[in-house]
């Protein structure tokens, strides 16, 4: 199976050799298993040793020649078969101008990846799977993550870029006007307010016509959001999402403003506090009733409510 070659390159970059393999398929007996420690835990913390994993596989290959690369996800499409990306092209050029080496990840061997991530300066990419390629960079290696949802923060991510100490810095790049999600999602990729800034801030220098957005792809983009989350599966991703959302959404994206939901109240959120409440008072009805229960069972388990049976039987009771 493919999988298998996939492992195999991950034992041969750790240098460990197939021969002591095995791979087992089916239920097996043994007479003693050894697990080794989890060295980095999703959303929790990483153990300092997990370093050790990436740079034995980084001292397996040899540098790439390029310094400055791009990574893009646009030759990309999800397990569904869609390109949720619009617009990453004007990324890719604006980028290509300035020297870097747009590369598709996905369509070079693994090998190469690392080979990429080892000899590069700095990387731009936008925020996802390909970003996690930061596990293979150097100490010190700039790395600009374009955040291609609006919504979503991905912290495995923020784990990595503390874990391996690159120099990262977070750009909203993107026109999504609409709530979306880091996956299942649509994203408009543009030159925002924010990425301006960014440019500002880095010294890197621009033309006029090169961060005007093309604002007819917005309606390409509620073209692909509507068939999208048509699916019910996807709608599950947004389902959380109220008018607020939206109405900050478009707020940020358009005009750079962020409203606080503080200062604005949903009915749906006046719903929720009220659910809040009505949970809070029936957890607390729950408790009062086991407590009930278990001093009628302690009366009808008690000496003297046995001795007065003939005495109630008589009243009636």
């Amino acid at each position: 199976p493919e999988s298998d070659d996939i492992i195999e390159d991950f034992f041969k970059l750790l240098g460990i050799d197939m021969d002591r393999i095995t791979i087992v398929r089916k239920p097996t007996r043994f007479r003693s298993i050894t697990i080794p420690e989890q060295s980095f835990i999703l959303f929790s913390n990483y153990h300092e040793k997990c370093n050790l994993i990436y740079d034995k596989m980084m001292s397996s290959v040899e540098a790439k020649a390029e310094k400055k690369i791009y990574l893009t996800r646009r030759s990309f499409t999800r397990y569904d078969g869609a390109n949720d990306g619009i617009n990453e092209e004007y990324l890719e050029e604006f980028f290509k101008k300035r020297g870097f080496t747009v590369i598709s990840p996905e369509q070079h061997p693994f090998k190469d990846q690392i080979a990429y991530m080892k000899g590069a300066d700095e990387v731009v990419c936008s925020e996802g799977t390909l970003s996690h390629l930061g596990l293979f960079m150097r100490r010190g290696t700039k790395m600009t993550i374009l955040r291609r949802s609006i919504n979503s923060y991905l912290i495995p991510q923020y784990m990595i870029d503390e874990m391996r100490g690159i120099e990262t810095y977070y750009v909203d790049a993107n026109f999504n006007i609409l709530p979306d999600s880091h996956v299942d999602s649509v994203f408009l990729f543009g030159p925002s307010r924010c990425f301006v800034d960014y440019l500002k801030a880095s010294g890197i220098t621009y033309t006029d016509d090169e961060v005007q957005m093309d604002r007819s792809l917005i309606y390409d983009y509620i073209v692909k959001y509507t068939e999208n989350f048509r699916d019910t599966d996807r709608f599950e991703s947004i389902k959380k999402y109220d008018i607020f959302d939206l109405i900050q959404t478009l707020n940020k994206v358009l005009d750079g403003e962020f409203l606080s939901r503080f200062n604005y109240t949903t009915t749906s959120e006046e719903l929720s506090s009220e659910n809040r409440a009505l949970k809070k008072k029936i957890e607390s009805l729950e408790k009062k009733l086991e407590k009930s229960e278990a001093e009628r069972k302690e009366i009808l388990n008690s000496k003297s409510w046995k001795i007065t049976k003939p005495l109630r039987k008589i009243m009636g009771k």
